[in-house]
């Protein structure tokens, strides 16, 4: 029942996620020089790729349906996210025992401020899960689906989806990656996204695989010449999972 619990198999997506898997690590195990710039930026898709097929594989025609099997969705979600930061909470007062320090050192980590940033920007720094943001940033996407679909209110995020877009063009100009890898900037707008692609895919029957493959060489060109970087990196990434 994914229509009741099961949906098709996508072997371009499965692939798609293999590749973005990758990317992931080549996001934090950078390569020297020019050619490793180039990499990054390439892989730097592959978290937006992630909640592109998430909100893909979120759609259905029954809205009922929608609510059924994302609520299933976040829980599985929400017990994998406090089972891994209850991991990283234990292995901070571990590492400052094994260094010497009295684990009072760490309490003061545990703040207002750093609850604030955790709550609005994914921040989870202060129990050293900082990449732990997706986690959370998918979960606050599952919400949102949930309670869109059960008032029936899915098409008032389209609009929403562009200001954030706006907004992610000066966000990712910020220093501090924290200000546009977080749900607001990054999960609601590519999870809806790919929701949206997928509530009217019959759209894509009209469009050739090759002018798919010119836009996101378009994109690609985009990203790693740094003109128009946030546009290239939308051209590149939702040309991805439509190809």
């Amino acid at each position: 029942m994914e229509s009741a619990g099961k949906r098709q198999e996508n072997h371009c997506l499965n692939a798609l996620k293999g590749i973005a898997c990758m990317g992931v690590v080549f996001c934090h195990a950078l390569f020297p020089g020019e050619f490793g710039d180039v990499i990054f930026v390439l892989a730097s898709a592959a978290v937006p790729i992630f909640f592109l097929i998430s909100g893909f594989y979120a759609y259905d025609s029954d809205r009922v349906i929608v609510v059924q099997k994302t609520v299933r969705r976040f829980r599985k979600t929400v017990k994998l996210t406090v089972g891994a930061c209850l991991l990283y909470f234990v292995w901070k007062f571990v590492k400052l025992w094994l260094l010497g320090y009295s684990v009072l050192d760490g309490i003061g980590d545990f703040n207002l401020k750093n609850l604030v940033k955790m709550l609005l920007q994914n921040d989870l720094s202060f129990i050293e899960a900082g990449h732990f943001w997706f986690l959370l940033a998918l979960i606050y996407a599952y919400a949102t689906l949930i309670i869109l679909a059960k008032w029936n209110m899915i098409h008032w995020i389209y609009p929403v989806i562009i200001l954030t877009f706006i907004g992610r063009v000066y966000m990712c100009g910020n220093a501090n990656w924290h200000y546009s890898q977080n749900y607001w900037f990054d999960g609601l707008p590519y999870f809806f996204t790919g929701y949206y692609l997928k509530a009217n895919e019959n759209w894509k029957d009209n469009i050739s695989n090759g002018f798919l493959l010119v836009i996101g060489m378009m994109g690609i060109l985009f990203k790693t010449s740094g003109l128009f970087y946030v546009l290239g990196v939308y051209i590149y990434e939702v040309g991805a999972i439509l190809f």
